[in-house]
């Protein structure tokens, strides 16, 4: 059901492109509106499972790492555990969904490497870094090079500042010179975001905004920060109520109805999924009910008034489309705040 509520949305969009009504709005309302569209197709419709690769010293464990990132352990035996993924991409299965995962730590070889880089992207590359160690720097740079070369985009990179493996040191000294070696690397300034390991909630949280849009829902997903599934679902949220704004001007009276409920459902079903469950239709029905009945009349009451005000002369659609958005964006906070909860 879902599959092809994503079907009719995708083939809606190229609809309302190729309606005149975009001809009516200015060159920014116009950007902004076919922005809105590609969020909604790439974050609705374009999801596939997200790539990490791994790069820093052996001595982090692989386990460690999957667990700040997904919040859970990896069952099995821990010697395995640490060579899966090693110079090729594997499968993470947790209970949630799947990582796939490139081990590079330590790499003294580039040909695995290479092999690995030139079959499939990674859509972050989380560097783990500890003071004095510029070699690991070079060995990063290789990989970015190599990953632009490749597929001609440059992959973020989260460079995170590990702790000595004795004694102290000054954090803010050695973040100061892990920021230095990489603004005179080949890794582009844009690329690359500086955290502390042990902040692991900023960590995720970056990991997820810097990941491309068609794979940031099923990032959101896996892990574990409330926070950011919540920035990541009000993305969604909005973007659908933009697009649903859009729909109800395109000036056919009843016709928008069911696609922009179409829309609503696959919108519901899509902050559930973020929120850790399933991708299922019945997590909107749950949402429905738990909402009351009170919805249902809400969204007939707005359904029929968006209907009537067709009719007005030119200002019809233009009062539709505010309440199809606001309908759509007040559905979405309420889902937001059932299956993630309120921001703290």
């Amino acid at each position: 059901m879902i599959e092809k509520s994503r079907f009719s949305i995708s083939h809606l969009i190229d609809k309302v492109l190729s309606e005149r009504v975009l001809a009516k709005l200015s060159e920014e309302e116009r950007e902004e509106l076919k922005e809105d569209f590609r969020l909604v197709r790439q974050l609705l419709g374009e999801q596939r499972d997200p790539r990490v690769a791994v790069v820093g010293p052996a001595d982090v464990s692989l386990p460690g790492i999957v667990k700040t990132i997904m919040g859970e352990s990896l069952d099995g035996d821990p010697t395995i555990k640490e060579r899966l993924g090693k110079r090729r991409w594997y499968d993470y299965d947790s209970p949630r969904g799947v990582m796939r995962l490139l081990d590079l730590r330590a790499e003294d070889d580039g040909t695995p490497t290479i092999q690995a880089i030139s079959r499939e992207e990674p859509d972050v590359i989380l560097f783990l870094w500890r003071q004095g160690d510029a070699e690991l720097v070079e060995h990063l740079e290789r990989i970015v090079n190599l990953a632009q070369g490749t597929f001609g985009e440059t992959p973020a990179t989260i460079a995170a500042l590990l702790p000595p493996e004795e004694g102290d040191f000054d954090e803010g000294e050695a973040e100061s010179e892990l920021r230095r070696l990489l603004v005179a690397s080949e890794v582009p300034n844009e690329s690359f975001d500086v955290v502390l390991w042990r902040e692991e909630q900023i960590l995720v949280d970056r990991m997820v905004h810097r990941a491309p849009l068609q794979v940031r829902v099923r990032l959101a997903h896996l892990t574990w920060v409330r926070e950011t599934k919540r920035d990541v679902a009000e993305s969604v949220v909005r973007a659908a109520s933009g697009i649903a704004g859009a729909i109800a001007t395109v000036p056919i009276p009843v016709a928008d109805i069911l696609p922009i409920t179409g829309l609503q459902m696959s919108m519901i079903a899509v902050v559930a999924h973020i929120s850790g469950r399933e991708m299922k239709l019945k997590n909107t029905w749950e949402f429905a009910l738990g909402m009351g009945l009170n919805v249902g009349v809400g969204l007939a009451l707005r359904s029929m008034a968006r209907t009537a005000v067709r009719f007005i002369p030119v200002a019809g659609s233009v009062i539709a489309a505010g309440i199809a958005s606001s309908a759509t964006y007040t559905l979405g906070q309420g889902a937001i705040a059932y299956f993630i909860g309120e921001r703290r």
